[in-house]
Formats: C-alpha cells, structure tokens, sequence
C-alpha cells in the first residue's frame, strides 16, 4: 500500500473507531445506550456490541441487542492500490453493517445488572504486552434522569484483563459466548439501516454558545464535553463548561 493511502486507512480507523464507541452509526432516539462490549482486532473488522433500553408508555421497558461492524476487509481493497483508490468517492465513506439479534430482554438485562455490580481496582498492572492483536473495551451507562447525574465508565485491555480485573474478564467471557451464540444463529438476525453521522464540531461550538446565552446550561455542557474529547477546548469555553455545569448542578471537575 502506498504511504498516502496508508495514512487515509489509519485516519479512516481511527473515525470509525471514534464512531463505534459513540455508536454514532446507530440511530438510537427513542432509546437509553446501557452498555457496550467493544473488540477491536489489528487486521480483522471491528466490531462492537451495544446494549440499549427501549421505552414505551403502558409496555415494560424492552432492552435490545445491536452489532456493528466495520467490514475493514472490504474497505482496505479500496485503498490498495492509487488506481483502485480512484474507483471510490473522497472521503471513503466506510463499510459499516448493522444487525439487531434475537437475545431475550431478560437475558440482556441481567448481563448489564452483573456488570453494573463488578467491582475491581481502577488501578491495575499490565501482565501481557505487545503491538498486534485484539484489544477489547467494556463502556456502561447507568441510569439517569438529566445530563447533569449521567455516570459513565470505559475500561480498556489487551489480550486478556489484568490478573486484578478477573472478575470483569469472567463477565466478557459470558458476554461474547451470548452475544456470539446469537449472531451465529444468523436467521433471526434483523438488518439496522446505518446512520453516517458528521461531525461537525464548529457548529456544535455554535450551538453550545447559543445553548449557553439561552439558559440551556445542561445541553451547553454536554456539547462541550463532547467536543473536549476529540479537540483542545479554548480557554473561554473551557470557562463556558464550568460555568455551565455549576448552573446545571453537575459536580465541576477539578483541574
């Protein structure tokens, strides 16, 4: 592979990763992310698992099971050669694959409940180290009623968890064989149309003043934090986001 095109793979990893994580590919409105399972292979697709809760008035809250997939495979061929790279559109517009399986709301309900119960030092040793392989990451969500009460949690490992962490890889290890054995299955699996999210971070800084000079502190604070996590705010916003989360009764990170 070229050098150029070397580089447009690895930015176009690291934005479907960045995606993944958020599950920006999945349009999830009319429902509350819980958890995800994230595996992240060197020279396989990526895929992440993301646990939601759908609500509807008068019905039990219903959770449901959502593959992503980045067919990396599929997108490396386009950039293999600068005369294959011509045959696609710039920015290459990646392959992702979305499928919602067939687990039991029970079942997926009682593997976020043991998550949310493990319990672990944040502080571990790294037993296993080197450059390629599988690297694996478990996020969750607990519930909350406003931005400003949101707790939220990703661990990352490489290989197999720290010796400390065996309570966490015990519960990976049921995750995958579940979520595995029903991906598996296949025919039951139902296909989710991919929503290609932009964005677009000098608008969300608009939004975020305009939020701010209306009132809006919670929504200023969230569009902030978010935008922290990707680019280095200014010192004005990073006032903007203090300020903003005092008003919205959000504990003020210390610096």
């Amino acid at each position: 592979m070229e050098l150029e095109l070397s580089y447009e793979s690895e930015r176009l990893r690291r934005e479907v990763t960045a995606k993944l994580r958020l599950h920006a590919y999945i349009d999830d409105q009319s429902a509350r992310h819980v958890l995800q399972y994230l595996i992240l292979p060197s020279f396989e697709p990526c895929v992440a698992w993301d646990v939601f809760r759908q609500r509807s008035e008068g019905h039990p809250d219903r959770h449901i099971l959502l593959r992503s997939s980045w067919r990396s495979d599929l997108d490396e061929e386009k950039l293999d050669t600068p005369a294959e790279r011509l045959r696609h559109p710039y920015p290459l517009v990646p392959t992702v694959e979305i499928h919602e399986l067939p687990v039991p709301s029970e079942e997926l309900e009682r593997l976020a409940n043991e998550l949310a119960a493990v319990m672990l030092p944040l502080g571990a040793s790294t037993a296993v180290l080197g450059m390629d392989g599988t690297s694996f990451e478990v996020a969750i969500e607990q519930e909350s009623r406003s931005f400003a009460s949101v707790a939220k949690c990703r661990l990352s490992w490489w290989h197999e968890p720290p010796s400390e962490w065996s309570e966490l890889g015990a519960w990976a290890r049921r995750v995958e064989s579940v979520f595995e054995s029903a991906w598996s299955g296949g025919g039951n699996a139902r296909t989710i149309p991919v929503h290609i999210p932009v964005i677009d971070d000098a608008a969300g800084r608009h939004e975020a003043q305009r939020a701010f000079h209306s009132g809006l502190y919670g929504r200023a604070a969230e569009l902030l934090a978010d935008i922290g996590t990707r680019e280095k705010l200014t010192a004005a916003e990073e006032k903007m986001l203090e300020i903003a989360l005092r008003r919205a009764g959000a504990p003020v990170p210390e610096s």
